[in-house]
């Protein structure tokens, strides 16, 4: 996994273009949480829905690719994946504070 400046400076060169994704639940708090702080910072993103009365979230396939806890939200930028809502929260604030310079200094 690169060091979050990599990342960071991809954001910078694709400045507004959607990739981000959320994968949870309308009926988790902390994916409303994360979905709110996304919204109120104008980010875009794509909702995935997982379906937790099913048991979606303890696949095998979720625990191997995206939370090994079996839990939502999941927040995915290309190859990132955060899994704890406060870390993505503080991760979509310095995005947003990215892109807020970078439109200023257009």
């Amino acid at each position: 996994m690169a060091p979050i400046g990599v990342y960071i400076k991809d954001l910078r060169e694709r400045a507004g273009m959607a990739g981000f994704k959320v994968y949870g639940s309308t009926t988790s708090t902390n994916t409303l949480r994360v979905v709110d702080c996304l919204f109120v910072k104008g980010l875009d993103f794509e909702f995935v829905p997982i379906d937790l009365g099913a048991g979606e979230q303890k696949t095998e396939q979720f625990l191997n690719n995206m939370n090994p806890f079996g839990q939502v939200p999941v927040f995915e930028d290309g190859d990132l994946k955060l899994f704890e809502p406060r870390g993505i929260s503080k991760y979509g604030r310095i995005i947003q504070a990215i892109l807020t310079n970078k439109i200023a200094k257009s």
